[in-house]
């Protein structure tokens, strides 16, 4: 299995006239799309909202077995677009995606196409804007969108997870980020029927 470059050294300075979108494309660290530019104000202020220690080691991620530092998180979630608000639910994602029952590693390795479903429950959903009613799947909700993409972005620079055309699926997946929504009384009736939802039994217990 091929890796993409690891975005795993600390945070540093590019001269002013180097194209930080075009250079993240040429580094292989993002999904396809361009990418917020990680300064270290926008880096910051993540980290202090994941409770500072930029260095701390809150997993690994698998296939690569790459260590995910809170700077290093943060450096994904503002590539993704995220406010530092959403950064709580980012790290709850992939505690819970890391936990050996969920087995990351068969997600990340497989031929089969396969991406997380990551559901939100609780205060925070709402406190963060995060959308669980009309258009739940769809698009338009800043937070829906950039926790999934957040997720991927880490899947991909720290995991190890290749680019989908680069990918042994035989035709990968329509979305490749991690589909995220929050949930209410709506989706909460879908979910019987929903036969690719995975939770973590101790998902509950990274949310502060």
């Amino acid at each position: 299995m091929a890796f993409a470059p690891a975005i795993s050294e600390p945070l540093s300075i590019a001269s002013a006239d180097v194209d930080l979108v075009e250079l993240y494309f040429d580094r292989g660290w993002t999904d396809g799309l361009p990418v917020v530019a990680p300064t270290h104000d926008k880096v910051d202020a993540v980290v202090r909202a994941l409770g500072g220690n930029p260095g701390f080691v809150e997993c690994k991620v698998a296939p690569r077995w790459g260590a995910l530092s809170r700077e290093v998180l943060a450096i994904n979630v503002v590539m993704a677009g995220c406010k530092p608000e959403y950064a709580p639910v980012v790290r709850a994602a992939l505690l819970a995606l890391t936990d050996p029952r969920f087995n990351l590693n068969g997600v990340q390795a497989t031929t089969h196409m396969a991406s997380p479903l990551v559901i939100v429950n609780g205060p925070i959903a709402c406190e963060i804007g995060m959308n669980g009613g009309a258009n739940a799947f769809g698009s338009g909700n800043r937070a829906n969108a950039t926790i999934g993409r957040a997720i991927r972005l880490i899947m991909l620079n720290v995991g190890g997870g290749v680019h989908p055309n680069s990918t042994s699926a035989r035709s990968a997946i329509l979305r490749s980020t991690a589909t995220v929504f929050a949930r209410t009384r709506s989706t909460a009736r879908l979910l019987p029927t929903m036969s690719s939802a995975v939770t973590s039994p101790t998902s509950r217990r990274f949310l502060p």
